[in-house]
């Protein structure tokens, strides 16, 4: 069935080269171990195609299968951007960024496939194992309360008229009443 999937893809492609094909027949050509296949027609593909997101996704899981990180996050980001319901997008995306050690962005990739998709066990369990992780990267005296001077000065130069005093306060109470 594979081969007969790829001929026909092939055949979709050399009728004409800027079919959106190209992203299936990529996935196929990795699956099957044809890195240079794949990478040379989702490359070309891209370029005639910047705004389609599978295609972008299927750039960065051959980036991913040859262990270019970076390339692949740029990919991934791109993919995500463009189409913000693809859940796949968004797992490989936080997988991407906790390999490249970056937990506040993993975490964030996460909670979108969590959102996506409330049962998904694994972003579920990444959800749980990074939010601790992230929690300690806020300092303490971020919480702390302090006392600022520039309360006290901002009032005295406040746009509000000053308060009259007691004796004030009194004669016009008199003046009302009588």
């Amino acid at each position: 069935m594979r081969n007969e999937e790829i001929e026909h893809l092939q055949k979709i492609l050399a009728e004409d080269p800027k079919s959106k094909a190209f992203a299936i027949l990529a996935n196929l050509y990795r699956e099957n171990g044809l890195m240079n296949q794949a990478l040379q027609l989702c490359l070309d593909g891209v370029k005639y195609h910047p705004d389609y997101g599978s295609g972008h996704l299927s750039l960065a899981r051959i980036y991913l299968a040859q262990g270019k990180l970076t390339d692949a996050l740029k990919h991934l980001v791109k993919a995500s951007q463009l189409d913000p319901n693809n859940l796949l997008a968004y797992q490989l995306l936080g997988d991407t960024y906790i390999e490249l050690k970056n937990v506040k962005e993993g975490l964030k990739a996460y909670k979108m496939a969590l959102f996506l998709n409330p049962k998904n066990e694994k972003a579920q369990k990444a959800v749980r194992k990074l939010e601790p992780i992230e929690a300690e990267d806020f300092d303490a005296d971020l919480f702390e309360l302090k006392k600022t001077s520039s309360v006290s000065s901002r009032a005295a130069h406040s746009s509000m008229p000053p308060q009259p005093s007691t004796q004030q306060n009194s004669d016009l109470r008199h003046s009302t009443l009588g």
